[in-house]
């Protein structure tokens, strides 16, 4: 018997994701996902046709971190 087959998309499940390609097997398709994900940070998801449904998700965008500054001790302004 062959396995189920899986979609995997880039960019936000409800709206605009874009099919990047189409894997056998879902531990397969999550290992797929994440290396797509490694070499182009990214929202991903993994899709089920048959259960019409997502079954994993990875988001891998960097963000800016911008640290926070305490004022000095006696400082003002």
């Amino acid at each position: 018997m062959d396995e189920p087959k899986f979609d995997i998309f880039r960019g936000a499940f409800d709206k605009n994701a874009f099919r990047v390609e189409v894997v056998s097997g879902f531990a397969n398709a999550c290992r797929r996902m994440r290396e797509i994900a490694q070499a182009k940070p990214e929202r991903y998801f993994v899709y089920s046709l048959d259960r019409e449904a997502v079954l994993a998700r990875i988001d891998t965008r960097t963000s800016v971190v911008i640290p926070f500054r305490q004022k000095a001790a006696g400082a003002s302004g």
